[in-house]
């Protein structure tokens, strides 16, 4: 009798020494440090979903002859946004228009109308005029952006803005809309743009002939995004 209780105890003790060995198993370990951190407020939140209009890898596009961001990034497929408002390098290249005709304006400091104002020769008889450039948004008229040298061709220029830069436009992008008039003068223009619009860059429009027999581009001139008869349709004036 003796002997059986003994075995009893001894087949109690290891019973015990086995489940107290469980609860302290690395899987039960790992198993509640993963709960904890779980439930740790301090954690910081999952990054929000990418805008739905894609963009891997965008390429910024430089100023004018430098190496500084201009704000504006180019997209794999072409595709122009602004991701942020910066201050321009260059205001205003010099003019130093060649007198043809009647001029507008003899030299750079005849165009004072508004500040970087330089007197160049331009379209349609390429007469001296005035053009005006802009360092920052603040230089522009409400409803307008100062793109630098380099985005909306060579000069810096005030562009017309439904939006400021992408963030303001939710799931989508701030997008660049730009073209040349029918007196090939460089414009721009900012609109928001999203994944239900009918087209995203140029080469969405495929080969349709605007009325003028030029290819159709993809822009935003009505509140959408949609391929419309090139700015170059139509008289110089």
């Amino acid at each position: 009798m003796r002997i059986r209780s003994g075995l009893g105890v001894v087949a109690a003790s290891m019973l015990s020494w086995m489940l107290l060995d469980c609860s302290r198993s690395p899987l039960r370990e790992e198993s509640s440090a993963a709960d904890e951190a779980a439930d740790d407020p301090s954690d910081p939140p999952d990054p929000p979903d990418p805008p739905a209009t894609g963009c891997e890898n965008p390429e910024p596009i430089f100023q004018a002859a430098t190496m500084i961001e201009s704000g504006f990034v180019r997209c794999p497929d072409g595709f122009v946004h602004r991701v942020q408002a910066v201050a321009c390098v260059v205001p205003v290249n010099p003019g130093g228009c060649e007198p043809n005709g009647s001029p507008g304006c003899g030299d750079d400091a005849d165009c004072d109308a508004r500040p970087y104002g330089a007197c160049i020769n331009g379209p349609p008889f390429n007469d001296c005029g005035c053009v005006y450039g802009c360092a920052t948004d603040a230089d522009c008229d409400p409803g307008q952006v100062c793109a630098c040298a380099g985005v909306v061709g060579g000069r810096a220029q005030c562009v017309e803005a439904g939006c400021v830069v992408s963030s303001d436009c939710g799931e989508g992008r701030c997008g660049l809309n730009s073209y040349q008039d029918s007196c090939w003068r460089p414009h721009g223009r900012l609109a928001c743009h999203d994944d239900d619009q009918e087209c995203r860059v140029n080469d969405d429009c495929g080969s349709s002939a605007s009325s003028c027999g030029k290819p159709r581009e993809c822009g935003n001139f009505g509140g959408e995004w949609s391929c419309t008869d090139t700015q170059l349709c139509g008289p110089c004036g």
